[in-house]
């Protein structure tokens, strides 16, 4: 996940040193955070350690599976049971589904038999599902210390789909909220 952000962070930095400026910006996950960083809301030191840390913690879970579906949501939500969640809402027929490996290896029998087409993606841990739950109250005090500064992030969420908005950026809760959904 560090290497990760300041990959994108990088490559934002070199395309920036090429006169190539982005009006608005969209990143997956930690790609969030590299839009805050450059949009002035935490400082560069602020994001890596939060990323650092977010690392650090979700490591310490147990691991996961994740599963890029070619199903809507609509129809994922039938498949949502204990240990099972939606991650990702990627489009109109393209969801991810995140959670505990029994869960999962249970959803990718039922997917095969409904003849459902899905890939198993390589991650460790089940990002952005109830799993997280346990690292939270950690994650929150990390936020905690995390200077925010109210400016108009140029940025689309990806917790809402659409431009976050001033407070949500400065608002440690959202940060929560992008960890776990």
């Amino acid at each position: 996940q560090p290497l990760t952000f300041l990959l994108e962070y990088s490559l934002a930095y070199l395309m920036q040193s090429l006169g190539i400026t982005a009006e608005y910006m969209i990143g997956h996950s930690i790609g969030e955070y590299v839009c805050a960083c450059l949009s002035g809301i935490v400082s560069f030191e602020d994001a890596i350690r939060l990323v650092f840390k977010r690392a650090e913690l979700m490591h310490s879970l147990p691991s996961g599976i994740m599963l890029s579906v070619s199903m809507g949501e609509q129809e994922a939500s039938a498949y949502l049971t204990e240990g099972v969640c939606l991650a990702a809402v990627n489009g109109i027929s393209q969801v991810v589904l995140s959670g505990e490996i029994d869960a999962m290896t249970s959803l990718m029998e039922k997917l095969n038999e409904a003849g459902v087409i899905y890939i198993r993606l390589h991650t460790s841990h089940a990002f952005h599902s109830s799993m997280q739950e346990q690292i939270i109250s950690e994650f929150r005090k990390e936020l905690e210390g995390v200077t925010f500064h109210k400016v108009a992030p140029r940025f689309i969420s990806n917790v809402t789909g659409d431009f976050l908005s001033k407070e949500d950026a400065c608002n440690p809760e959202y940060w929560i909220t992008h960890l776990r959904d």
